[in-house]
């Protein structure tokens, strides 16, 4: 008997629950068709994934934030069912990162991979802004060979008072395949992390920052990075070939923790005085550094090329297949960016 009253409790309290969820069921049902918009949130919440493109939306007491656009980042949503959306455009002096709900979250599009959108994305972005691209490769999409290494388009930075571009958080997941021009029609600070650009850059900008970026640049390149305006610090980049790897036009300018390799003249041009720490200049046909008014470094941290190289000794880059890969081939180690040699 008190096995037959159990097995009878634990029917009862089975249909109970049975009857429950067809209620609460039915309540969705009810509620999705009162409320399409509903529906269509909850659905798009069930194809968030990380790395994503999502727009927020359906925001009651923070209407403004409506229409904003970010990448979903994180592993996924928090215990109370928020995700991290890391916004693609904003204001420097505005939150960068915002906690929301997947039901207001609603999933784009991927960013279209050209140079053309992302001088669009600049030019229409806030005067004090922070740009976030994604990873992959951003090229000349209506060129025939959008890979290609000569007239290259040229992404310009202008018209700001201060200006962040930021890639991907695995260093140099995110390149530019142009020649990149920051014009001195930013007025303030520009600053630029965690790309690799596939073209070189000229800098007329005081007081720019590069950190974590990649430079390389085809062969009719004069210099990989040029810099025309003081107080640029170089922080822990990689500079591959050109006539000249860091050519430097202006005073008080810095190169930390940055290796330049495989220039057809100097490694480093410099004008004027500037200031070395933890750096490297290797494989450079001419010499490692042509200071015309010498530099500063902190002692035994620099590893600079001294002389010249047979031209036998540079790697042949017209195969294809990059600066690294021509070294590997060669045996020829190549130090970790910000790793002193």
């Amino acid at each position: 008997n008190l096995l037959k009253n159990g097995i009878d409790e634990l029917k009862l309290d089975l249909y109970e629950d049975i009857e429950f969820k067809g209620i609460v069921q039915a309540t969705e049902k009810e509620k999705n068709k009162k409320d399409p918009e509903r529906k269509t949130a909850l659905s798009n919440s069930q194809n968030l994934k990380p790395g994503m493109r999502a727009q927020v939306c359906g925001l009651i007491k923070a209407v403004a934030r409506n229409g904003l656009i970010g990448i979903l980042v994180g592993k996924g949503p928090d215990n109370q069912g928020r995700w991290a959306l890391e916004l693609e455009v904003c204001d420097m002096n505005e939150a960068t990162h915002l906690k929301i709900k997947a039901q207001h979250l609603r999933p784009m599009p991927p960013l279209e991979m050209s140079i053309d959108r992302i001088q669009s994305i600049i030019d229409q972005a806030p005067n004090e802004a922070r740009i976030r691209l994604p990873s992959g490769e951003f090229c000349d999409i209506r060129s025939k060979n959008p890979y290609r290494r000569t007239n290259l388009p040229i992404l310009y930075l202008r018209n700001k008072a201060s200006l962040f571009l930021l890639g991907d958080p695995c260093d140099t997941n995110t390149m530019l395949r142009c020649r990149l021009i920051a014009q001195s029609s930013i007025t303030g600070s520009l600053r630029i992390a965690r790309i690799s650009i596939d073209g070189g850059m000229d800098i007329h900008v005081p007081n720019t920052k590069l950190q974590r970026v990649r430079l390389d640049s085809p062969p009719q390149c004069s210099s990989t990075l040029a810099i025309h305006q003081p107080n640029a610090i170089i922080d822990r980049c990689l500079i591959e070939g050109g006539d000249y790897g860091i050519s430097i036009h202006a005073e008080q300018c810095q190169v930390l923790s940055t290796v330049v390799l495989g220039a057809r003249n100097a490694g480093i041009f410099a004008s004027f005085r500037f200031r070395a720490e933890c750096s490297t200049v290797k494989c450079c046909l001419d010499e490692g550094v042509d200071a015309k008014e010498g530099y500063d470094e902190l002692p035994n941290t620099n590893f600079f090329q001294k002389g010249q190289i047979k031209p036998v000794e540079m790697p042949d880059f017209s195969k294809g297949g990059g600066y690294f890969s021509s070294y590997k081939q060669q045996g020829d180690g190549i130090p970790s960016v910000g790793v002193h040699a």
